[in-house]
């Protein structure tokens, strides 16, 4: 019996993936650009970080979601993530109401010139991880996107950091307020169908299998866009990432993401 356990496991991941087909890429889709993020004529981001008291983000972790905010948004003239309030614990009321309270009360707002993000970190909302509203979403007050970041929904899981965990949320909600995913061609619901693509949502069998390995031996969890995504954001033009990096990219390399020191 212990001999068979490993198969027996592995058995469910392969038959799954079999009935998991992945759909063709869809067409480019401009209009899911969010100036904020992408537009060049922005040419610097801010992003204000403010945290209920309790719930102060990881240095780490937001080093990892700024050296990949440089490499997705083209700001010539820079990208500053800073932590700004810490807010009082008996401040937070866990609904999308007191999210949109407290933006407006703590955020400072679009800078004059250059494009501006905000992200909230709070105790829980429901079960979700993070939590992204587009430009808008919030009122007509807050003409900014926002991310909230749910600190109870991101607990270490033996070597699976609590730091891979937030920098990967981070980022997973910065690509839905830059307009991902709803292109028909690689979408299920709001999250893309590509199981290596940080814009997939939850563990099933394909991602299982995809991920099985760096997650067990290296606590990996993915932090970049797939080819499809991309796409929908840049077209035919490599990633603004790529474009910093001489020799890059090539025809063997068009759209490949470099390394990072995480």
């Amino acid at each position: 019996m212990i001999r068979t356990l490993p198969l027996l496991l592995v058995l469910p991941l392969v038959g799954g993936c079999a009935t998991l087909s992945k759909p063709p890429a869809g067409p480019t889709t401009e209009s899911l650009r969010d100036e904020t993020l992408l537009d060049p004529g922005l040419p610097s981001l801010t992003v204000e970080v403010d945290y209920i008291q309790g719930d102060e983000p990881l240095e780490r972790a937001l080093r990892i979601f700024t050296d990949r905010l440089e490499f997705y948004c083209d700001k010539p003239g820079g990208i500053e993530v800073h932590v700004g309030n810490e807010i009082p614990a008996e401040r937070w009321e866990p609904t999308r109401a007191g999210v949109q309270a407290l933006t407006e009360e703590y955020a400072e707002g679009r800078p004059k010139s250059g494009g501006y993000l905000y992200v909230l970190y709070a105790p829980s909302l429901k079960k979700y991880r993070g939590y992204s509203f587009r430009t808008g979403k919030l009122g007509d007050r807050v003409d900014f996107p926002v991310i909230a970041i749910f600190y109870e929904q991101l607990k270490p899981i033996l070597w699976l950091t609590g730091v891979r965990q937030e920098a990967s949320v981070l980022v997973h909600e910065t690509g839905h307020v830059m307009g991902l995913v709803t292109d028909d061609g690689h979408r299920d619901g709001g999250h893309c169908t590509n199981s290596w693509c940080l814009m997939y949502d939850g563990v099933d069998a394909r991602s299982a299998l995809v991920h099985l390995f760096p997650t067990l031996f290296t606590g990996y969890l993915p932090t970049h866009l797939c080819v499809d995504c991309r796409e929908d954001l840049w077209g035919d033009d490599p990633v603004p990432g790529l474009r910093k990096i001489p020799g890059l990219p090539t025809d063997e390399w068009p759209g490949c993401d470099p390394d990072f020191d995480e």
